[in-house]
C-alpha cells in the first residue's frame, strides 16, 4: 500500500543518489593505486639437487655468520667424546652373594672367610695349582714359594727350600722366620681367647697331627708330623697356610684389655684394617668392606716359578664390586661395569651365551648345598627322623628344577668325576615317601590334629651362592617333606643373622648350607673332619647316645684311613664312613654345583679355577 503510495519522481532521484556514490568510490581508489610506487620483481631460484648443502650455506648465510656454521655439529661429536672411552687398565671382578659382599671379612688369611676370592691376588703358598695344568683341567700341586720338598719315607718329615729374594709389599725379604711364625699363627695359636672380635669362628682344615714348624736355616723349614696327612701338600696350597710378612704382622698387634689383655695375633688390623703382609702379584690399594674392594699390580712381584715364564698380569688394577642379585650383575655385565661374574644362576648363563658380547664357562666345582640338621632337642635328635628327612626328598627335581640342570646329584662327599664318587652320590633313592612315613611312626611322631607331624624352621638365606638360589631349593624342600606331613617353614635371614642359628646347636632348626672346600683333592677328606662330628650340629656320642656305637665305628675309619698307606686304599674307607653319616648323620648333599661363570668377550686368556682369579691373572688381558 506504502509502495503504491510513493511517486515515480521520488524512486528516480533515489537511484541517481546510489549511482553517483559509486562513481565517487571508484574514482578515488583508482587515484590512491595509481600514486603507489611500482612493485619490485621477484626472482625466483631453483637450486639442483647436486650442488653440496655447503654450496647453499655459503651462498646464502652472510660472511658474519661463517665462522659458526662451517663447523658441521657431526666434526664436534667425534673430536670432543662427551664420555671417556672406558679403562683398560683394570679388570672388574664379581663373585654374587660372595660372603665378602654382605659380612666384613677382612685380609687375614688364617681366618679366610672370604673363601679364598681376593686373598690369592695378595698372599701366596708354599705349594699351590700347577696354572699350566689347571688350563687343561687338571689339578695338580707344584712348589710356589717353596723351591722344592722332600718327605721322609715314614711321612713324618717334610722339608721345604724357600726361594731367595722374594720380597713382601713392605719390601721386607721371606724367610724360614716368616713361613715358621705364619704356620704356628694359623695352627698353633690359641684363637678362642679373641673370638669375639673374630668375623667367624676360628678353623682347622687338617687332622690334628702337626708336631712342630722348625726353622733349619734362614731358607729351610721342616714340617714334623705325629702321623702322616693324607694330601698334606693339598692342604698347604689352601689360603689359610698362606706366608705373611712376620715382623709387619707382630709389629701391628694389639693388647686388648676388654679381653684380659690377650694380643690380636694381629687380627685387628688384618681383618678389619685390611692391612697386608702378602707377597702375591697385587697388593691393597683401597677397600670399602662390602663396598668396593680395590687392588694394585705389584710392581717388585717375584714373577713366579721361573720355569712357568709367567707374564706380567696385564691390568694394573683388580677390583671387585660386590653383587647380590643375579639380575643386577647381568645387568651390570652387559653394561660394561663389570668385566667378569661368576657364580651365576645356570639359566642366566644360558641366557647369556647366546649373547655375542658375553662369553660363558660352566664347569665342575668344589661347591654345592646341603640341607643339615641340629641333634641336640627336638625330633631331629632322632636319627630316625633325619632318614625319613632324606628318604623323602627327590634329588632329581632339586637338581632339575631348583638349580635349572646346573647341578649335580652327589648326596655324598665325593664331587663327581672323582675316584669314588658314584658310590654314595645316590645313596637315597628319590621321594622314598611310603618308607619315609614308616620310619617316622616308629619314631612316634605321628600326624598330629593340625594334619602335621611336627612344624620346625628351616633357615635360608636371601641371597643365591654358588649360582644355586636358597629360596627355590627352599621351597622344594618344603613341597616334598610336606607329602610325608612335616611343616618346614622357610626363614629367609640376612648372613649374620643366619649363622646366630647355625652356630646355636641347642636349637632345632634346619638350615640350608652352602659349602666349599677349594680344595678337590682331599674334598671328603676335608668335610669328613671340619664337618663330621662337630660339636655344632650335635652329632657326637654324648648327644646321640642311641647311636654311640655308631658315632665310635666312624671315629675309627676316620683314625684307619689316616694310617692307609696311599689316597687309593683309602677310597673305600671313605666311603664306608659316609655310609654312616647318611644312614645317621646330621647332613645330606642336595646338589654339587657347576661353575657359572659369564665375562666380556673382549677378555682373552682368561679361565676359571678353584682359586677363581688365580692365576687367570697372569694370562687374562683386553683383546
Amino acid at each position: 500500500m506504502i509502495m503504491r503510495g510513493c511517486s515515480r519522481k521520488a524512486i528516480t532521484k533515489i537511484q541517481a543518489i546510489i549511482i553517483a556514490l559509486i562513481i565517487v568510490v571508484s574514482i578515488g581508489a583508482a587515484i590512491y593505486f595509481a600514486t603507489l610506487p611500482a612493485p619490485t620483481a621477484t626472482i625466483t631460484q631453483t637450486v639442483s639437487t647436486t650442488v653440496p648443502t655447503t654450496s647453499i650455506i655459503t651462498t646464502t648465510v652472510p660472511t658474519t655468520s661463517i665462522i659458526t656454521t662451517t663447523v658441521p655439529t657431526t666434526t664436534i661429536v667425534t673430536t670432543t667424546p662427551t664420555t671417556p672411552p672406558p679403562a683398560t687398565d683394570r679388570l672388574v671382578v664379581s663373585v654374587i652373594g660372595a660372603h665378602w659382599a654382605n659380612v666384613k671379612f677382612g685380609n687375614d688369611p688364617a681366618n679366610d672367610g672370604a673363601s679364598a676370592t681376593y686373598i690369592p691376588l695378595v698372599y701366596e703358598t708354599l705349594v699351590t695349582y700347577d696354572p699350566v695344568a689347571l688350563q687343561k683341567g687338571e689339578l695338580k700341586i707344584i712348589p710356589w714359594l717353596a723351591e722344592s720338598y722332600t718327605v721322609s719315607s715314614d711321612g713324618l718329615t717334610w722339608t721345604f727350600k724357600l726361594r731367595k729374594g722374594i720380597k713382601f709389599h713392605s719390601g721386607n725379604e721371606m724367610t724360614a722366620d716368616d713361613v715358621v711364625y705364619s704356620f704356628n699363627r694359623y695352627w698353633f695359636y690359641d684363637w678362642s681367647k679373641i673370638t669375639p672380635i673374630l668375623v667367624m669362628a676360628y678353623r682347622k682344615v687338617m687332622p690334628d697331627n702337626v708336631l712342630s714348624f722348625e726353622k733349619v736355616d734362614a731358607y729351610t723349614v721342616k714340617v714334623n708330623l705325629k702321623k702322616p696327612i693324607p694330601f698334606f701338600l693339598s692342604y698347604l696350597s689352601s689360603t689359610l697356610w698362606s706366608i705373611v710378612d712376620s715382623k709387619l704382622v707382630q709389629s701391628k698387634e694389639r693388647t686388648l684389655p676388654e679381653l684380659g689383655n690377650v694380643k690380636d695375633n694381629g687380627y685387628y688390623w688384618l681383618n678389619y684394617e685390611f692391612g697386608d703382609a702378602g707377597t702375591g702379584p697385587y697388593k691393597v690399594k683401597n677397600v670399602e668392606m662390602t663396598v668396593r674392594y680395590e687392588f694394585e699390580r705389584f710392581e717388585d712381584y717375584w714373577g713366579g716359578p721361573p720355569e712357568l715364564k709367567l707374564s706380567k698380569p696385564a691390568f694394573k688394577y683388580i677390583v671387585y664390586i660386590p653383587i647380590n642379585e643375579d639380575a643386577d650383575g647381568r645387568f651390570k655385565l652387559l653394561r660394561g661395569d663389570v668385566h667378569v661374574v661368576s657364580d651365576f644362576l645356570a639359566d642366566t648363563v644360558k641366557a647369556l651365551s647366546n649373547n655375542p658380547d658375553v662369553k660363558t664357562f660352566s664347569g665342575p666345582s668344589p661347591l654345592g648345598f646341603g640341607l643339615w640338621m641340629h641333634t641336640v632337642t627336638g625330633p631331629l635328635k632322632d636319627w630316625r627322623v633325619r632318614k625319613a628327612i632324606k628318604m623323602a626328598l627327590n634329588y632329581t627335581e632339586l637338581v632339575n628344577v631348583a638349580a635349572a640342570g646346573g647341578a649335580n646329584v652327589a648326596q655324598g662327599w665325593f664331587l663327581p668325576g672323582m675316584p669314588g664318587w658314584e658310590e654314595n652320590a645316590r645313596y637315597f633313592k628319590d621321594a622314598q615317601i611310603e618308607a619315609a612315613n614308616k620310619l617316622l611312626d616308629e619314631a612316634g611322631y605321628t600326624v598330629q590334629a593340625d594334619g602335621w607331624r611336627f612344624h620346625i624352621n628351616m633357615y635360608l638365606r636371601p641371597e643365591p651362592r654358588w649360582g644355586l638360589d636358597f629360596t627355590r631349593f627352599g621351597l622344594l624342600v618344603k613341597s616334598q617333606l610336606a607329602k610325608i606331613k612335616i611343616d618346614a617353614v622357610p626363614v629367609v635371614l640376612q648372613v649374620s643373622e643366619y649363622y646366630a642359628h647355625v652356630f646355636n646347636a641347642a636349637e632345632p632348626c634346619m638350615w640350608i648350607q652352602p659349602w666349599d672346600t677349594l680344595m678337590m683333592p682331599d674334598t671328603p677328606m676335608f668335610l669328613c673332619t671340619y664337618w663330621g662330628t662337630n660339636p655344632w650340629f650335635g652329632y657326637n656320642k654324648t648327644t646321640q647316645p642311641d647311636i654311640a656305637d655308631k658315632i665310635a665305628q666312624r671315629e675309627a675309619l676316620y683314625q684307619q684311613m689316616l694310617n692307609a698307606p696311599n689316597d687309593e686304599s683309602r677310597i673305600p674307607i671313605f666311603n664306608q664312613m659316609l655310609k654312616i653319616d647318611l644312614e645317621y648323620g646330621p647332613f645330606v648333599n642336595l646338589a654339587v654345583a657347576t661353575w657359572h661363570v659369564a665375562y666380556t668377550a673382549k677378555l682373552q686368556g682368561f679361565f676359571w679355577s678353584p682359586r677363581q682369579l688365580f692365576p687367570a691373572i697372569f694370562y687374562a688381558k683386553f683383546a
